[in-house]
């Protein structure tokens, strides 16, 4: 029963960090702020975590398990093949425009906590490139796509949508300042990808509008 109220209380603390740091941005929220939002003493709150920035951190890799795990259920799903590459696309944008919302701090602070974030993410691109090669081989094999290396390929799309990513990051991709119009152009930018990926995979010619436009 202890653990369950220490699970539960956990999580109201994550969610309520994030509201936070999706409204404030890491920089301005403060730990004295965090035990406010979820009602509890600031010592009672170092029970559970020692800084806010490991806050962040367990944040950002919850969210990236339920990306993941959205992917896999995806993959495990009786869609054609092009539907599970777009739905990849889709749960990708939305993954990147949530880290923007939590990301809603300086550069220089992103710099700072870079090195704790290095082995997750090494360990979270492993993950992603399997699951998208996942994804090409089903379509290979259901004659769909051409074939192609699946891991080389996976890791053509990786990299490409992770570069949309950083581009758009550079001109300020983030939470508070940024008008729903540039967040389209980001959602815009990820369309153009996925059509090129999906008529470049594509067995035959004229297969890639069958499903539909992203």
């Amino acid at each position: 029963m202890k653990t369950d109220e220490t699970a539960t209380r956990g999580e109201q603390i994550l969610n309520a960090a994030q509201r936070l740091f999706a409204h404030y941005g890491l920089t301005r929220v403060t730990m004295d702020d965090i035990a406010h939002e979820v009602g509890m003493a600031k010592p009672s709150l170092y029970y559970y975590v020692s800084t806010k920035e490991e806050l962040f951190k367990r944040i950002v890799g919850r969210e990236k398990d339920r990306f993941l795990g959205a992917v896999r259920a995806v993959i495990e799903s009786n869609t054609g093949a092009q539907a599970r590459l777009r739905a990849y696309l889709e749960r990708r944008l939305e993954f990147m425009i949530e880290l923007a919302n939590l990301s809603n701090m300086n550069l220089e602070l992103i710099h700072k906590l870079g090195p704790q974030f290095e082995e997750e993410y090494r360990l979270f691109e492993t993950e992603e490139r399997s699951v998208v090669a996942a994804i090409v081989s089903l379509g290979i094999a259901e004659g769909a796509f051409t074939r192609v290396s699946p891991e080389e390929t996976a890791r053509a799309i990786v990299d490409m949508v992770r570069g949309l990513r950083r581009f758009h990051h550079r001109d300020g991709l983030s939470a508070g300042d940024q008008s729903q119009a540039e967040y389209a152009n980001f959602a815009r930018d990820m369309d153009i990808i996925g059509n090129l990926v999906v008529r470049g995979l594509c067995a035959t010619p004229g297969e890639a509008n069958e499903e539909g436009e992203i």
